[in-house]
């Protein structure tokens, strides 16, 4: 059951500063929730152990990881554990199903995917831009809750009138 503010017994300066702290709360998450991270082609190499990588499977990779991912997987994301010229052996965060709209979460389990089901490599990567981005969003942003925890939110009714009373002639 809910009620209004006003049978609760707020007042409105009480209201604005709960929206206030609920504004500064939600910029500082901005920057983590916005991601400055972006998968980047790994065109050659080896990823380093810990290092997150995606990576999409071959048809026939598919149908050889049908048993452990189950039917339809086309991506696989984790940190590699280790790698090798032959196989990478990634702790599985995350699978996406060719029919699925949002991917699979996994809690880490090892998994061995041969190279040759593999068809694209990528490794997570601190993005410049989304970074830069994301720090001009959350100044802007706290700029924003100064200003409006100086002057307020605005006074309330916009119907006040200058003046005391009537004017006879």
């Amino acid at each position: 059951m809910s009620m209004s503010h006003a049978s609760e017994g707020l007042a409105p300066s009480r209201i604005r500063g709960r929206q206030l702290r609920a504004l500064i709360a939600a910029l500082l998450l901005l920057p983590g929730a916005t991601g400055c991270y972006a998968y980047s082609p790994l065109w050659s190499g080896t990823p380093a152990p810990g290092a997150e990588v995606a990576l999409t499977l071959t048809d026939r990779g598919r149908v050889a990881l049908a048993g452990p991912l189950g039917p339809g997987a086309r991506r696989i994301v984790g940190p590699v554990a280790s790698a090798s010229d032959s196989a990478y052996i990634l702790r599985v965060r995350e699978v996406s199903y060719i029919d699925a709209p949002a991917p699979a979460r996994w809690t880490g389990e090892q998994l061995v995917v041969a190279r040759d089901y593999v068809g694209g490599t990528e490794e997570r990567r601190l993005s410049k831009s989304r970074t830069w981005i994301a720090v001009g969003v959350f100044a802007g942003g706290l700029a924003l809750a100064s200003t409006i925890a100086i002057k307020g939110f605005g006074s309330g009714s916009g119907d006040t009138k200058v003046g005391g009373g009537s004017q006879t002639q």
